[in-house]
Parts: C-alpha cells; structure tokens; sequence
C-alpha cells in the first residue's frame, strides 16, 4: 500500500500492522533458527519505514509518540543484531537512535533500556570505566528501575567490575541482580523493558558466569554454564544472552 501522502493519524490500521511486523520480528529475534543478517535486513526495513513516517507524513500529537516508540523498538532491534554480527559501531548508532526517538517520546523507561543497550556495547568493544558512567547515568534517569531492566544493568555492571579486576565490588553487583531477580514477574513490561524480555534464572546464571570468566575464576564460572547443555533450544536465550561468548556459542552465533 503507498503511503506517500497519508496521515497516519487518518490511518491506524497501517500503524497496527506495522507494529504486529515488529512484535512478530522480536519474537523471531528472540527464538529462532533464522539468521541475524536476514532478521537485520528485515529490521532496517521497519526502522527506515518509521524514520519515513515521522519526517515526511502528518499525524498528532499521540500517533507521533506512538511512531517514536515504535522506532525505538526498531532501533533496538537493528543495534542488537548488529552487534550479534559484530558491526560494533553501527550497533552504536543504532543504540544512540534508538535513546534519540525515546526522549523524543518522552519514555524513561525506554530511554533507560536503549542507554542498557549503549552501555553494553562498551562492555563488549569499549571501555568498561565508560560502561560503569552509563550505567550510574541511567541510574539517575530512572531510579526505580523495572525489576526485568535493574537485573539487566547489576549483570552488566559485575561484568564491567570484573573486567578491572574488583572482585568484591563484582560480586556484589551479581548479588544484587540475584535479589532483584524475584520481583521480576510482578514488574514486568516487555513494550518498554526491551531488553529484559528473557531475564530469568538460566539469563543470570550466564551472565554470573560470563562475570567469573573475566574475573579469571574459570572453576567458578563452569556451574552457571551447565543451563547450556540442557536438552531445550538454545535459540530461545540469544537475545538476553548473545554477548556472552559462551552461549553465542550454544545459540550458534560465532563469539566476537
């Protein structure tokens, strides 16, 4: 259907089944046999769908915010799959457009989850001292974080304490996810917590063990790793988990 000259505004149902097209495209994401290079292909499409849609069409106040947060799930989409094909830089691109089209829409919880995602990225390619800022930052923005986001962003900080080599200060990170980790369910909200979607108890058991791995403890890690070898789909933990060289492994994405 052409949508030169449409307003959205006049059009729901176009914004209704574009949004089912990135739900369907998450779910993919999540577990799927398909490749992070053909669900990228098909993310880049919707964000640059929405990028269209926001500059060059009319709508209100209310379809603009919609469409802003349907381009922060596209965003979201793009720099995770980027970064599962090892494109660091353009997954931080992503990540900043994704931050970008979230304040537009006025979401701290989706800014938040979006600066999780730029924070990881330095975790992975940059400077774990710039990750620990990001994380202190977002800490700032939204103080009573999500429980799903908040075990997300403990993971993330143990792994960049462990990278500079403070045990103490690591563990105690993983401890605090593990306590947060029981009030998930109750908080849970999959639209704006993007990237927590996955978080259970096999989620913080890799990324404990991916913490002891950089803490050089690789006796320590084993435990936590055994989640892998289980009979289960190994597909279904890529999202949460695909940063982790070991269950990039066990998802059958090469690790970085």
């Amino acid at each position: 259907m052409p949508l030169r000259g449409i307003s959205v505004s006049a059009a729901p149902g176009i914004l209704a089944g574009i949004e089912a097209r990135i739900e369907a495209l998450e779910l993919q994401e999540i577990a799927t046999p398909v490749t992070p290079m053909a669900l990228y292909v098909a993310a880049r499409a919707e964000h640059c769908l929405f990028t269209g849609l926001l500059t060059g069409h009319g709508y209100d106040a209310k379809t603009g915010a919609r469409l802003l947060l349907l381009a922060t799930r596209t965003a979201a989409l793009c720099e995770w799959l980027s970064g599962c094909l090892g494109e660091e830089a353009r997954a931080e691109r992503y990540a900043l457009a994704g931050i970008r089209a979230a304040t537009a829409a006025g979401s701290r919880r989706h800014v938040a989850s979006c600066m999780t995602a730029l924070a990881f990225r330095h975790l992975v390619a940059g400077d774990p001292k710039d990750m620990l800022s990001l994380v202190h930052a977002i800490q700032a923005i939204v103080p009573r974080l999500p429980a799903g986001l908040a075990v997300t962003l403990h993971t993330r900080e143990a792994q960049a304490l462990a990278r500079l080599g403070d045990l103490t200060a690591s563990t105690r990170a993983l401890d605090r996810a593990t306590s947060t980790l029981a009030a998930k369910a109750a908080d849970a909200d999959p639209a704006a917590d993007l990237l927590s979607v996955n978080v259970d108890e096999e989620w913080l058991a890799v990324s404990s063990g991916t913490a002891w791995l950089h803490l050089g403890r690789p006796k320590k890690a084993l435990p936590h790793f055994t989640t892998l070898l289980d009979n289960g789909p190994a597909s279904r933990r890529a999202r949460p988990s695909l940063g982790d060289p070991p269950a990039k492994a066990a998802a059958g994405h090469p690790p970085r």
